[in-house]
């Protein structure tokens, strides 16, 4: 290693007396991602007590708005689906009305022909 004669060693690397801010870059991989209840502290007795006292009490009414979301997006996808395929019987019904027309022309034709038999 080359010696670096400007080289100050920091004992209190990280250690702070006061904070007025916090900066958090979040990469998500899903939209809808909810951040909340964000503690910042050195002291892990304190992180439980916090964590037992709001993740513990929110953890069921998450799971429950999500299962909500999910369920409208799904109602949502099926209503969706049904109305392509209402639209799509509606119109191979009216091809069948088409096709139909063109059948009693044709048997009209082969009625008159073999009258002129």
């Amino acid at each position: 290693m080359i010696a670096n004669p400007d080289y100050v060693e920091e004992k209190n690397v990280g250690v702070y007396s006061d904070i007025a801010g916090v900066g958090i870059e979040v990469w998500q991989v899903k939209a809808g991602t909810v951040w909340d209840n964000i503690l910042v502290t050195d002291s892990e007795a304190e992180a439980e007590e916090f964590r037992k006292a709001t993740c513990d009490n929110c953890a069921e009414a998450e799971k429950e708005a999500k299962k909500a979301i999910d369920d409208a997006a799904k109602a949502a996808e099926e209503a969706k689906r049904a109305e392509e395929e209402a639209a799509k019987d509606e119109d191979e019904d009216d091809d069948d009305d088409e096709k139909d027309e063109d059948e009693d022309k044709d048997l009209d034709e082969l009625d008159d022909k073999k009258d002129e038999l």
